[in-house]
């Protein structure tokens, strides 16, 4: 599966957030900051979320204190779920049957 613009987007914000507080408290220098850069690259770069997902996993396996990859990761995860749930709600409501949309909704919730 195609890595999603806004994922990729979250992720490199979220790690450049990290780094640049990092910088500001002192937790990194100028130089450990680069070399985490670098590290990062092939996330920033992956084309297939499988592969993104996983190049996560070892970044933040050998990085644990960039503890907000996984969780940005699992909202983009929960949010494509939901707009999934709503498209199905959303075509039985324009083919009039609501009952149908409400169980869509009640499985959804279950």
């Amino acid at each position: 599966m195609q890595a999603s613009y806004d994922l990729k987007k979250d992720l490199d914000y979220g790690f450049l957030s990290s780094i640049i507080n990092g910088l500001n408290s002192g937790t990194y220098t100028v130089p450990a900051a680069k070399t985490l850069a670098k590290e990062f690259v092939p996330v920033v770069d992956a084309t297939d979320e499988t592969i993104l997902k996983n190049f996560v996993t070892v970044f933040v396996t050998n990085h644990p204190e960039f503890t907000e990859l996984p969780i940005i990761i699992k909202r983009h995860e929960n949010d494509a779920e939901t707009r999934a749930v709503l498209e199905k709600m959303r075509g039985h409501m324009q083919s009039g049957d609501l009952n149908s949309a409400i169980e869509v909704a009640s499985q959804h919730t279950q």
